[in-house]
């Protein structure tokens, strides 16, 4: 089941997993004019810049690199001393220039170039071999010290070396990804399409075991594999297809009634307070992952694998109730973004909400 069917078929044919694909190839072009209309200081390099992002449209292949994502959102805030190093790094990663431009910092830079890492010193490229390696069309790039460094802190990708071997490593991925084709054959296919690029991080512990990076790494997703199975994996994949989805969805078409993001709500899986927005994707992700686990549990060949994939269900479900009514109370009556909340809560097996807006 893909959730995001149900939401375009009843809710917003924006939604729809194939427009969204489909819009894809037009979202560099349309993230940059929006922000150079946004940012004062490219006004000056307005002509340029719009020659530019026709360029961009006119090279749709270029919407897949997650790697000119950064760039494209550096512009809504970039000054115009900075403009002609931001536009050499984009056309370089979109295919349109050899030349990477000025300013390239020491330390490792990404592209889908092969053989796709190379590492600056002094202001020269040379190639790095051996940091990733390819899993049923996804890149997967081993956990590096320093590989993401210009997107990610300490925080989420420390300088340790890894516990685990690189092969152990795409084995679990490859599994992971098997899972999500055991449960559903065509959300497989979506996650394989939405996704060109899987960052497995350094370890960073256990706060998370998956992120996204919204617009700012569209088409990669991060995973955290050093405290999970392949089912969390699998999970993970699923979890963040459903945010970059969603992130691009309300980029094409702001969802009314929704807070601003110093709005929160506390988490009831994970206790932590977090944005509404952020928790709105949750519930549907919530609601879609219940239904995997449990479907999981009754496929999977060994007892343990059954047993945790029905106690995440189960965990999930506990969650679902208490989130949606700490939405209900955070979102207008009657707005757009309490119709998603309504329709998501119905579309979850067996769920209902009555005219009072209590959950069934």
């Amino acid at each position: 089941m893909n959730l995001l069917d149900t939401v375009a078929r009843e809710f917003s044919d924006a939604a729809h997993p194939d427009r969204l694909h489909e819009g894809r190839t037009r979202l560099p072009a349309e993230i940059l004019r929006r922000h150079v209309a946004a940012n004062r200081n490219l006004a000056p390099r307005a002509t340029a810049l719009e020659a530019l992002a026709g360029a961009l449209e006119a090279t749709p292949a270029a919407s897949a690199n997650p790697e000119i994502y950064p760039f494209l959102i550096a512009s809504r805030f970039v000054g115009d001393s900075q403009c002609d190093t931001l536009v050499a790094k984009l056309r370089w990663h979109a295919g349109l220039s050899d030349d990477l431009g000025a300013g390239t910092t020491d330390g490792y830079h990404r592209s889908a170039r092969a053989p796709g890492v190379h590492r600056a010193s002094e202001g020269r490229l040379s190639p790095v071999e051996g940091c990733w390696a390819d899993a049923s069309g996804l890149r997967v790039y081993f956990p590096r010290p320093g590989l993401f460094r210009d997107l990610l802190g300490a925080d989420l990708y420390p300088d340790v070396p890894s516990a685990r071997e690189d092969a152990e490593l795409l084995g679990d991925v490859e599994e992971a990804l098997e899972l999500v084709r055991l449960y559903d054959p065509g959300l497989h296919a979506e996650v394989r399409r939405c996704f060109s690029v899987l960052v497995l991080t350094t370890d960073f512990g256990t706060v998370r075991s998956s992120f996204n990076l919204r617009l700012r790494y569209l088409g990669g997703l991060f995973l955290n594999p050093f405290h999970e199975t392949p089912l969390g994996l699998a999970e993970g994949l699923v979890h963040e297809y459903y945010h970059q989805r969603l992130w691009h969805w309300w980029w094409d078409e702001p969802l009314e009634g929704l807070p601003g993001e110093h709005v929160e709500v506390t988490s009831p899986l994970t206790g932590r307070r977090r944005p509404v927005p952020v928790m709105t994707h949750a519930l549907l992700i919530y609601v879609a992952l219940e239904e995997l686990h449990a479907a999981l549990a009754g496929r999977l060949a060994a007892a343990k694998d059954r047993e945790a994939a029905s106690a995440r269900s189960r965990r999930l479900a506990e969650g679902i109730g208490p989130l949606g009514e700490a939405l209900r109370a955070a979102l207008p009556a009657g707005s757009r973004a309490a119709g998603l909340l309504d329709l998501v809560l119905r579309a979850r097996p067996g769920g209902s909400v009555d005219a009072g807006g209590k959950l069934g």
